[in-house]
């Protein structure tokens, strides 16, 4: 069975809706941790498109099979995924991470593929699909 939400965000006031949405659509995930921690996840990737893109953004929830598949597409112009993700996959998130401890940029693509279990991007950067599987395994570590 497949289920979806779309929600059209035109300026950060409605912030409240993305908070709002995701207490519903999220409660498939059955452990606390994992849903907090997927929700933190879908805000790092709505930060990045209202600090890096443009309005509106588009974000929608979709149920499929046993997952949970959200999307966060903005307007802007992106930005050089390809080059973040070939790092990613030599030096590892945990690596990347431990120099970004204390910044306040630079995080939260990492922090996305640590905590969801699946992270793809278009090739322009503006367009972000996050998936989580239902029920979660618990296996992966909150970062830092």
């Amino acid at each position: 069975m497949e289920e979806s939400r779309e929600l059209i965000i035109n300026n950060f006031k409605e912030y409240n809706l993305i908070e709002e949405a995701m207490q519903q659509e999220l409660l498939l995930i059955p452990c606390e941790k994992c849903r907090l921690l997927f929700q933190v996840a879908i805000l790092e990737a709505f930060n990045n498109a209202v600090e890096y893109g443009k309005y509106p953004i588009v974000i929608r929830f979709k149920h499929m099979n046993s997952r949970i598949v959200t999307r966060i597409k903005d307007c802007g112009k992106g930005f050089p995924v390809r080059p973040l993700f070939e790092s990613i996959s030599v030096n590892g998130v945990s690596t990347m991470m431990e120099g970004k401890l204390e910044d306040a940029r630079g995080r939260g693509v990492l922090m996305m593929v640590e905590i969801a279990d699946k992270v793809i991007y278009n090739a322009h950067g503006n367009d972000v699909i996050l998936i989580k599987g239902v029920p979660c395994s618990c296996s992966k570590n909150a970062p830092g």
